[in-house]
């Protein structure tokens, strides 16, 4: 019977020893070329746990799911991001080496090995923290501050599981509503508003002695500090109250205090409106896990009694308490759109991806998170060994 070694089958009745099974097996596998021929990293360790990185940061992604990142450092002076969100963390001291990039499966595509090279020339640490910053602002990003490491390392690692898993961070803004439909008293059919390059714009007529509706559902049950609107030109010339209400079901609602802007008949076109609500005007509930909000708003707007009217509101924003945006830190958001443009144009530098294989002895199979190595100033060890069926995915 025939034995599987890596992808050979080997004949029992043929005297084969270690080395010469090892020199099949490495023929079977295309050869390294340019930088990928060069001697391979060995000789690195890496521990579990310790104390805790002052550049550690947490993530949240579209599927709900959130990870804590870092820059991975092994022994001696060779810092990597993981290659597989679904990778096994060592529980104790174990062993990484490195293989040619086009033998690990997440690396086997040509077109995979360039995008994450792109990212990795274009992320930190390749590209300094001020330098990031300055690319962000030069990008048309506004971002508040200059980027810090442990962000920078963040949005790094984040972009290499979109390429490598298909994990989207979650980059939506959370004051931009996921839902906005337009609705005319109580009747049960609303109408289906889509933002423009703008925001959200809102042309309704008021029927006399009927309020209408824009409901506004947003991602999570944030709080409010404000809300604002510029005024329409096809405004009608009558006094409009406009005012927000709350909802934690999208059915019941109920009036924020405090709320009302009063539009008077005599106005100029396309001036802004903006209204400052109290500290806890929209506070659902609160508890030693936070405060939450609601999930759901409307503006609810009135004309005329005695004749109809009509509204043009354009560029309404909610402002969320606290100023956050997104579940991510804005930065993180800015960095990681920034690096994953870079990873897809094909003009843009790019730095060869070193794959690491972790084991738990020095020539083992491969046990643990496939990484890549960044920033190898500091040159451990070299090894010129063969890769053999022990110590190669072997197709894992």
């Amino acid at each position: 019977m025939a034995t599987l070694i890596g992808p050979e089958l080997i004949d029992p009745d043929l005297t084969v020893t270690g080395l010469a099974a090892a020199r099949l097996f490495a023929s079977s596998r295309p050869r390294p070329r340019g930088a990928d021929a060069a001697r391979l990293l060995s000789g690195l360790t890496r521990a579990p746990g310790g104390t805790y990185s002052s550049t550690v940061e947490v993530i949240h992604f579209t599927d709900g799911s959130s990870a804590h990142t870092d820059l991975i450092r092994l022994n001696p002076n060779i810092d990597a991001y993981s290659l597989d969100f679904a990778g096994v963390s060592p529980r104790q001291l174990c062993h990484y080496r490195e293989v040619p990039a086009a033998w690990t499966p997440a690396l086997r595509s040509a077109a995979l090995r360039a995008s994450i090279g792109r990212v990795l020339a274009a992320g930190h640490p390749h590209v300094s923290t001020a330098a990031l910053t300055g690319r962000l602002r030069s990008a048309g990003h506004r971002v508040s501050g200059s980027i810090r490491e442990h962000e920078a390392i963040a949005a790094t690692q984040a972009a290499l599981w979109r390429l490598t898993n298909h994990l989207e961070l979650d980059t939506r803004p959370l004051d931009e509503p996921v839902r906005a439909s337009a609705r005319i008293g109580e009747h049960p059919a609303s109408r289906r508003i889509t933002p423009d390059a703008d925001g959200i714009a809102w042309h309704t007529q008021l029927p006399a002695g009927e309020t209408v509706y824009l409901e506004l559902a947003l991602t999570g049950a944030p709080q409010l500090q404000a809300y604002e609107f510029s005024v329409g030109s096809r405004t009608g010339r009558h006094a409009t109250e406009v005012h927000l209400e709350s909802s934690l079901d999208g059915a019941t609602w109920r009036p924020v205090s405090r709320s009302t802007v009063v539009l008077g008949d005599r106005r100029p076109g396309w001036r802004t409106v903006r209204r400052q609500l109290g500290a806890a005007a929209t506070l659902s509930s609160a508890g030693a896990a936070g405060q939450n909000g609601h999930p759901h708003y409307r503006l609810a707007a009135r004309g005329p009694e005695d004749r109809d009217g009509l509204l043009d509101l354009h560029g309404i924003r909610l402002e969320l308490t606290g100023g956050a945006r997104f579940r991510n830190n804005e930065r993180i958001v800015a960095l990681y759109r920034l690096l994953l443009a870079e990873a897809h144009r094909e003009d843009a530098p790019t730095a060869w991806p070193r794959a690491l294989i972790g084991s738990r002895t020095p020539h083992g199979p491969a046990a643990f998170t496939p990484l890549v190595a960044v920033g190898a100033s500091a040159v451990p060890s070299f090894s010129t060994r063969i890769p053999t069926h022990e110590g190669a995915f072997d197709g894992r």
